[in-house]
């Protein structure tokens, strides 16, 4: 897909939301739970999710991909994961992959994932891997379309 648009820095996602609210902005691309707030009372029109499911806390906004816009920069959505250090032995990573995956399924916990805007998705490391390695090249290729710099 090819689409003219032009990257700004910000400060945080609050300043981002509020000069797309104000008209400074055209579009952006913004987390759901701070969006979420403005889009009910019309101050900011949510026009699609990325990923190829529905979120739960925006379970009537259709997906991009949903719309027809199948590229695959629309396909990948943001995630968070825990790690540990390279060369950690395989029977601890599997202990802490019991235990977090035991903890994730606390009714309270699962309340704090959905109301953060994110949808639980415990995988086991193996599967967390292949994910990782089948969106690798995406977000690759985003970053140098994108000709994306440290500052």
């Amino acid at each position: 897909m090819d689409a003219d648009m032009v990257h700004v820095a910000y400060k945080g996602e609050a300043p981002m939301i509020q000069e797309l609210i104000g008209g400074q902005l055209q579009l952006c691309f913004s987390s759901a739970l701070n969006t979420k707030p403005f889009i009910a009372p019309g101050r900011v029109k949510a026009i699609g999710v990325t990923g190829k499911q529905r979120m739960d806390i925006l379970p009537k906004l259709p997906t991009i991909f949903e719309q027809g816009v199948q590229d695959d920069a629309y396909t990948v959505f943001g995630w968070l994961a825990v790690g540990a250090p390279a060369g950690t032995p395989s029977d601890i990573v599997d202990q802490l992959n019991a235990h977090l995956r035991e903890i994730a399924k606390e009714p309270k916990v699962l309340e704090r994932i959905a109301g953060a805007g994110f949808m639980p998705m415990m995988n086991s490391p193996d599967k967390f891997r292949q994910n990782y390695q089948r969106d690798l090249p995406i977000w690759k290729a985003l970053v140098e379309a994108a000709d994306a710099r440290l500052e």
